[in-house]
């Protein structure tokens, strides 16, 4: 079980500079985390074991879920895989669904054949069926990739020679996608 008051009071005291890694609640991030990273303006990874998040620019608090399930490809309509060139099967779900209310960086572990080749970032919309661009990430050399969210839901994790997009789209809510 995770001591939530003692995480709090580290996030609370974080110093600049300092590398700050907590644990969730099960799965669960508790919203005194976010309320104390909205108070000191801290950043702060949180460790999930086979993937890692960097949380910053919190701005609301609530008790979150942002475990990733894979192997979601009976919810993206495979049509939509036709008009993606590379490899597509990488699925994932952020559990929790909409905005995080923080921006976050996922340290996301890929098989070592991708290295240096590029992930491209779909967001599938439910509401529109259609998978829309949210950026590129170039995958190192030990099959790592760095990917940014700020809205949890479904995506596809495109694997290509070359990247279709530079960094990523902050803000879902402006629409500030391309549609596939």
């Amino acid at each position: 079980e995770v001591d939530i008051l003692k995480t709090v009071d580290e996030i609370l005291n974080k110093k600049s500079g300092q590398t700050l890694v907590v644990y969730p609640n099960k799965t669960i991030i508790p919203k005194e985390y976010l309320e104390a990273a909205i108070k000191s303006k801290a950043s702060f990874y949180v460790n999930y074991g086979e993937y890692e998040w960097e949380l910053s620019n919190v701005t609301s608090a609530r008790d979150t879920d942002i475990s990733i399930k894979e192997d979601m490809n009976y919810i993206v309509e495979q049509s939509l895989f036709k008009s993606l060139k590379g490899d597509n099967s990488n699925v994932i779900r952020i559990v929790q669904d909409g905005n995080l209310g923080f921006k976050g960086v996922l340290r996301y572990k890929l098989d070592k054949k991708y290295a240096d080749q590029y992930i491209n970032l779909y967001y599938y919309n439910n509401g529109t069926k259609k998978l829309e661009l949210k950026g590129s990430a170039e995958i190192s050399a030990y099959g790592y990739t760095y990917l940014t969210f700020t809205h949890g839901g479904v995506y596809v994790l495109n694997i290509t020679d070359k990247a279709v997009a530079k960094g990523f789209v902050e803000d879902f809510s402006a629409g500030e996608s391309a549609t596939v």
